[in-house]
């Protein structure tokens, strides 16, 4: 992202910052977390697919973090549909 916006990463993060009141790195994964449960939520695909599709090589991974972002699994949220 620096490159692309031409800044170095500690200008970046700290102008990020600045802002927009949260750090960059947590500005995307809770995007990502947000991409996941609408995912989740509105479609059938696999859970290992949305995994893949915001940037988890690894289900178990991607679990992990998502228990830790909304307090319960994908699954859980997939079985509320």
């Amino acid at each position: 992202i620096s490159r692309l916006v031409q800044l170095n990463e500690y200008k970046l993060k700290k102008g990020f910052k600045q802002v927009f009141r949260i750090g960059l790195f947590e500005y995307l994964l809770r995007s990502r977390m947000n991409e996941a449960h609408q995912l989740i939520a509105e479609t059938t695909k696999p859970l290992k697919e949305i995994a893949a599709i915001i940037g988890y090589d690894h289900l178990s991974n991607f679990g992990t973090a998502f228990v830790k972002h909304f307090g319960y699994t994908p699954a859980t949220l997939r079985n509320k549909k």
